[in-house]
């Protein structure tokens, strides 16, 4: 399983700030996002995935655009290169549509449901807090307590509506 190894720090033991209540959000998230990651990755062809793809890893350079930081690269179905991509342009709705329509315009969007995709957004989320909690870089590490807060946040609130959020009440910018 490309996203949920037992082995991510996300499920290791006695993290300082990874308690019991927090493994217990988690470990809810986590099913969900398994039974759904399974069934889509049922219903379509595999490819390589660049698996990271946000503004942050495209520039323009003569003229065109051009991608790069592929260490997340894996085989997977589309539908997680496009959910990736979204997670990075919520809550700008705007940005989310003209994604779709872009991928459209050169091939046909790949068929999911809503709780599909929504899950597949709350994923990425979950992939971060657990890059996060293994992370050596100091930068980041400061930035972890405020990011798991929000992250809880974020993830309460899927599993209680089934829409993934960037922008709820009490989400701190981490900036």
């Amino acid at each position: 399983d490309h996203y949920w190894s037992p082995e991510y720090p996300l499920f290791a033991a006695d993290h300082p700030l990874f308690g019991p209540a927090r493994r217990a959000l988690y470990e809810q998230v986590v099913e969900r996002i398994r039974r759904v990651s399974a069934d889509v990755s049922a219903m379509a062809p595999h490819h390589v995935l660049h698996a990271d793809l946000h503004l942050g890893n495209a520039k323009w350079s003569r003229g065109r655009i051009a991608v790069f930081d592929f260490d997340d690269a894996l085989v997977g179905v589309r539908h997680h290169d496009l959910a990736i991509s979204s997670y990075y342009l919520r809550p700008r709705e705007e940005l989310v549509e003209a994604l779709f329509e872009g991928y459209a315009s050169v091939r046909s969007l790949p068929e999911m449901t809503s709780e599909q995709f929504e899950t597949l957004l709350a994923a990425r989320n979950v992939l971060l807090v657990d890059e996060l909690l293994s992370t050596e870089s100091a930068d980041f590490a400061a930035l972890l307590p405020r990011f798991l807060d929000n992250s809880d946040i974020r993830q309460r609130h899927f599993l209680e509506t089934g829409e993934f959020c960037h922008d709820l009440p009490g989400v701190v910018p981490l900036g």
